[in-house]
């Protein structure tokens, strides 16, 4: 397709458009003009100020929604042709920026960068590429030698590495990401199960002690006391709080 039959193209998607936003507007002031939304009044009962609200909304037609999609639809075509095509989306969901042996979808984007299906890469922001500091910025220099540009989403610009300040920047970003994502992989309640599984402290919390004496006295506090000596059970109820089970255990035996 030459650059005059795109510009023809994009002529007729938008003229399309203007006409389904000409249907849209009848549509909507037709639909207003039954007065779809009815206010009502009532006082307060302290203050006697008056309260507004909605008392009954009308169910909105179903060509509305149907008539914009077609206006977005052919303004995005018309995008399409204008600058560049949308060739493919790649996702990797439920995988770490961290496992990246598992970001299958990152690694058929290389593929095709390299195979030279697309020439621009957007991203929210660096890290959606990448939160391992060690192989980031390499992946992106693989994309600038298949002759593809990377831009953030975020800043509204391209990752720069041509100059070594741009790379070096680069690599602190990189290495920015890969703390953020250490530091919260750390929170994570997994990360604290398999911390409690290895015997060591996860945010276990003491909910409180009982005393426990053989014939003693029960104080108002629902604790028990002993009567006649003063040799008694300590026993904490603890309650872990990954599985919510009680684990009594002995600290003191009796006579000691």
């Amino acid at each position: 397709m030459t650059a005059d039959d795109s510009i023809a193209t994009i002529r007729r998607k938008t003229q399309r458009a203007r006409e389904h936003l000409r249907n849209l507007q009848t549509e909507v002031t037709a639909f207003l003009a039954t007065k779809p939304y009815k206010v009502g009044v009532k006082r307060d009962p302290d203050t006697r100020k008056p309260i507004y609200f909605v008392a009954d909304v009308a169910t909105t037609p179903a060509a509305l929604p149907l008539i914009a999609g077609d206006v977005l639809q052919n303004l995005r075509s018309a995008l399409d042709h204008l600058a560049w095509p949308v060739i493919e989306t790649y996702i990797d969901d439920g995988v770490s920026g961290q496992e990246s042996a598992k970001l299958v979808n990152r690694a058929r984007m290389l593929a095709d960068a390299v195979a030279g299906k697309f020439q621009v890469v957007i991203v929210r922001d660096f890290d959606r590429i990448s939160r391992d500091d060690r192989e980031g910025p390499s992946f992106v220099y693989m994309l600038q030698d298949a002759g593809v540009t990377v831009f953030e989403y975020v800043t509204r610009s391209p990752i720069k590495v041509d100059r070594a300040m741009d790379r070096t920047m680069l690599n602190m970003k990189a290495g920015f990401a890969a703390h953020e994502a250490e530091a919260a992989s750390a929170r994570t309640r997994e990360q604290k199960h398999a911390k409690a599984q290895r015997g060591a402290i996860a945010d276990g919390r003491v909910l409180g002690y009982k005393n426990i004496a053989p014939g003693g006295s029960r104080a108002s506090d629902g604790t028990r006391r002993s009567g006649g000596s003063s040799r008694h059970l300590v026993e904490p109820a603890q309650r872990d709080e990954h599985d919510g089970t009680k684990r009594p255990e002995r600290v003191a035996q009796p006579g000691v």
